[in-house]
């Protein structure tokens, strides 16, 4: 079988998973997702608090943001910015988040605070988390950007930004910027056109060789 048709093949035995390879993260009202996988969260259609999650290790930014009636007054505390990567495989997890008795506990605990994840037969699983930090301008902050730059630098929760992940499939990417299509393209379309990118970017001088011309026989 020739090259084209590896990489052809490769391609729709990864697209043929997506309908199948997801999670769902379960997101308590009082928590706002910022950012999943280094990209603004994709939500479950007609859900504002089920977060779609590919199979394998994920990444988000989020913050707690507890809120205390008193007196016709509502009182929000707002927890760090924190940053947590984990790993998901064809679950149902929810994010728990400690029940705090009163604004000023809240006010006093939110600094250390303790929280996990759990799947879908109320075992924890493992996460590794930090706080992402910014010394400047607090309003109108880029976490996307922030989470990128974090992975970058390196840091307990950091995430490989040199591999593109689709699912299960992973492939080594050279120069090759994680980003979000621009457009009208589907997220799945954006996937595939990142698994391709990837796989090209994996091959031999060679074998890169053959398939330009391959693929220009096709024009």
């Amino acid at each position: 079988m020739n090259l084209h048709m590896n990489i052809i093949l490769i391609m729709l035995t990864c697209i043929s998973f997506q309908a199948f390879a997801l999670s769902t993260l379960v997101v308590p009202y009082d928590v706002e997702i910022l950012v999943v996988n280094m990209e603004k969260p994709k939500f479950k259609k007609g859900s504002d608090t089920q977060v779609e999650l590919p199979d394998g290790t994920n990444q988000i930014v989020f913050k707690y943001l507890p809120q205390f009636s008193t007196k016709d007054v509502v009182k929000v505390v707002y927890s760090d910015v924190i940053i947590a990567k984990f790993d998901a495989n064809n679950d149902t997890l929810s994010l728990k988040m400690p029940n705090f008795k009163s604004f000023r506990e809240a006010q006093k605990k939110i600094s250390s605070l303790s929280w996990e994840i759990v799947n879908q037969y109320g075992n924890n699983i493992d996460i590794y988390e930090d706080k992402l930090i910014n010394n400047g301008v607090q309003i109108g902050r880029n976490y996307v950007e922030e989470a990128r730059n974090y992975n970058i630098t390196g840091g307990l929760a950091a995430v490989t930004v040199s591999y593109v992940t689709v699912n299960q499939f992973q492939h080594p990417v050279s120069k090759l910027n994680s980003h979000r299509a621009i457009g009208t393209t589907s997220p799945s379309d954006t996937q595939s056109v990142d698994l391709l990118k990837a796989i090209y970017m994996s091959l031999s001088p060679s074998d890169r060789e053959e398939f330009q011309k391959w693929l220009l026989e096709q024009e």
